[in-house]
């Protein structure tokens, strides 16, 4: 997984979190397999707590690479992370849409986050889309069952072929692992960063989809008519697949910093990030597209009001909770921060995220199936499915 795709890091620590709340004494103790990098910091305290173990697969980062990928295909099985895995007793694995080859007794649930390299391939160029796809349809065969958040997700892999349509199926619209800081520790935050009262907040990372630049033009406009809020930002100022986009902004952003109508603090740690949610008058995302959004459930489960953009997701994931603006139109955004109203800062979880967090575990129950023997290899040829009902 990438490192700078802190929405997967965020997905893939919820799910193992939710994991360690549902599984039983006789379950196994999730393993997470890596190259010889540390794992990211979001996993740090499970680790030394001893709730996870860990395992280094220092060929794991070739997986990725074409010719190796080449020759799986070729070979049809890995054998060095077959042999690795089976050694430690490890006959399950989630893939977070990484093709692992052809894996004996060993089940594989693969995880694809979204479709977006069909949905927009502009943001992508032609090999980029080509190669996504590829990996895609690699990992759907490799699979014994696939996950996806949203149903817009399963659709497009309903539509793909029938032969993915027969691949077990589960819809897991994943809920964080957060916890509220303290009125102090809020305090301390907006006063570290110099944060105006009644502010904003755009947690969005600096990736060409997620659409600032209409975000830009309506604090633009609003600052014309003597607006006097602000509008923070955090996230990576880097994107993967289009290197400049920041580069492209940052002159419009120090432009309206200097104005105080906008503030861009960079990456935060998790703590301030959530401080930032829990004081707000609201967080704003104008994503183009989303596979299922960590800041939207995040702020769902602080109870912080939304404004999003009117994108088919968005509605899935956040209905009636939020108000919603055309995308392309910078006026309809300028509205809405506008009238967004003072609020309190929220010092617990809301109602909803016990809902939310109870539907979360419902759903992974039946893709985990705990406490039974893994599938029998043939399973990956068809011969044996299992219906999964995790909608």
């Amino acid at each position: 997984m990438e490192r700078k795709w802190l929405g997967g890091q965020n997905y893939l620590f919820n799910l193992v979190s939710a994991y360690l709340e549902i599984c039983g004494a006789a379950d196994p103790p999730p393993v997470i397999i890596s190259d010889k990098n540390p794992l990211p910091e979001i996993f740090r305290e499970l680790e030394i707590t001893h709730q996870i173990e860990t395992l280094t697969v220092p060929d794991l980062v070739r997986i990725k690479h074409p010719r190796n990928t080449l020759w799986v295909l070729t070979a049809g099985r890995n054998k060095s992370l077959h042999s690795t895995l089976l050694a430690n007793g490890i006959t399950r694995v989630f893939s977070p849409t990484l093709f692992l080859g052809r894996l004996p007794d060993i089940e594989i649930l693969t995880w694809l986050p979204d479709f977006q390299h069909r949905d927009l391939p502009e943001f992508f160029s032609m090999s980029q889309r080509i190669l996504r796809e590829l990996s895609y349809r690699l990992c759907l065969r490799q699979s014994d069952r696939a996950m996806v958040s949203s149903r817009a997700a399963a659709n497009a892999i309903e539509k793909m072929s029938s032969r993915y349509a027969q691949i077990p199926l589960a819809i897991v619209p994943f809920t964080p692992s957060l916890t509220p800081v303290s009125n102090a520790a809020v305090r301390n935050t907006l006063r570290r960063y110099d944060v105006k009262e009644g502010f904003l907040y755009l947690p969005n990372q600096f990736w060409a989809h997620k659409n600032h630049t209409v975000v830009l033009d309506a604090l633009r406009s609003l600052h014309v008519e003597g607006w006097q809020g602000q509008v923070v930002m955090t996230g990576t100022a880097f994107d993967h697949r289009r290197n400049g986009v920041f580069k492209e902004l940052q002159s419009q952003i120090t432009s309206l910093s200097t104005a105080g109508v906008a503030k861009f603090l960079g990456e935060v740690p998790r703590p301030d990030m959530i401080a930032l949610m829990q004081s707000c008058k609201a967080v704003i995302n104008p994503s183009l597209y989303e596979g299922w959004s960590s800041t939207v459930e995040e702020a769902l489960c602080l109870g912080s009001p939304l404004i999003l953009s009117n994108i088919a997701i968005h509605n899935e994931q956040a209905g009636t909770s939020a108000r919603y603006f055309d995308p392309h139109d910078q006026n309809e955004l300028a509205h809405l921060i506008r009238s967004a109203e003072p609020v309190t800062t929220r010092t617990a979880l809301s109602p909803e995220a016990q809902i939310r967090k109870a539907r979360f575990q419902d759903a992974l129950r039946p893709v985990f199936n705990l406490n039974r023997p893994p599938y029998p290899s043939q399973n990956r040829k068809g011969k044996v499915r299992r219906e999964i009902n995790a909608s």
